[in-house]
């Protein structure tokens, strides 16, 4: 398969404008915001003051603005959050969501020869690597059929929910919510933990220097064909330890799904039980993403 096209356009965007803007965002965000130069991006989450997470984002630094993207249910959190926090700077946030349309490309190499006003970002997010494409609403059927054009594979949303179970990406509202701590769902890349003051730090700072957590998202590969129910108990022998987030049928790697489970489970090939509706289904741990420990060993 060449490279695949998805349509993220159900995204929310948020643009943010302002002489103080990165002050802003660096004392909301988990990650260094300051570090950031026009053309860099980071993965990010915004908290609770007691350090549970209200959502994650992509954030990127366009010179003149910062761009904000995430999920829907993450995006509205954030959109909520900074609302109530802004009116106390210089910050102006403006919701793009309308009139932007937002296709996900992976990939290496950008493409070119795009319509006038159409934007390449290189995503932040490593697994499967790609491009955003923003494309304003009056040119967004002209690009989805351009990228097209290019030999490119579109995916329907079964499908990207397929890719992004194979790639190990927890979803806000499926695998993670306002119960998660950013560390148990592995969002470490998004939290800096050198950087001054943000909001629910302190409990961060702590578990990270101080601590530890006591579960966090695993990857399972579940023997058969049988699809376990949403939200199904995770067993250790006849022990509970913990509850399935996401679960897919992959034609390439059969069933797989992501589980938040105690820490001490969490070693590969580790064999532990699904119980969908009544039914043990078994299988064994394997290290996230899926697709890297598929991949022939050199």
């Amino acid at each position: 398969m060449g490279n695949i096209l998805g349509d993220f356009s159900r995204w929310v965007k948020l643009r943010l404008t302002g002489p103080d803007r990165k002050e802003f965002l660096n004392g909301l965000l988990t990650n260094d915001i300051l570090k950031l130069e026009p053309g860099q991006g980071c993965l990010a989450c915004i908290l609770t003051p007691q350090g549970m997470l209200r959502g994650d984002l992509e954030l990127y630094d366009r010179g003149e603005d910062f761009l904000a993207l995430a999920s829907p249910k993450a995006g509205a959190n954030l959109k909520e959050d900074l609302a109530k926090k802004i009116m106390l700077s210089q910050t102006r946030m403006e919701d793009v969501s309308g009139v932007l349309r937002l296709f996900y490309l992976t990939g290496t190499e950008a493409p070119i020869d795009l319509a006038t006003g159409v934007e390449v970002l290189p995503r932040v997010m490593p697994h499967p690597p790609g491009f955003w494409i923003l494309a304003p609403e009056p040119a967004a059927e002209g690009t989805w059929k351009a990228l097209l054009e290019k030999g490119t594979n579109a995916l329907d949303e079964r499908a990207l929910e397929i890719l992004r179970v194979e790639n190990g990406v927890p979803l806000y509202g499926m695998d993670m919510d306002e119960n998660t701590i950013p560390l148990e769902a592995r969002l470490n890349p998004a939290v800096s933990f050198d950087k001054g003051c943000y909001m629910g730090q302190e409990t961060i700072a702590r578990i990270h220097f101080k601590g530890h957590i006591n579960r966090t998202l695993v990857g399972l590969k579940l023997n058969g064909d049988e699809l376990p129910d949403f939200g199904a108990p995770v067993f250790s022998g006849d022990r509970a330890i913990g509850y399935l987030t996401s679960r897919v049928r992959s034609a390439q790697l059969g069933v797989l799904a992501l589980a938040m489970a105690r820490v001490e489970h969490n070693q590969e090939k580790t064999p532990l039980r699904v119980n969908s509706n009544g039914k043990f289904l078994t299988g064994e741990v394997i290290p996230l993403p899926f697709l890297n420990s598929f991949l022939p060993k050199t």
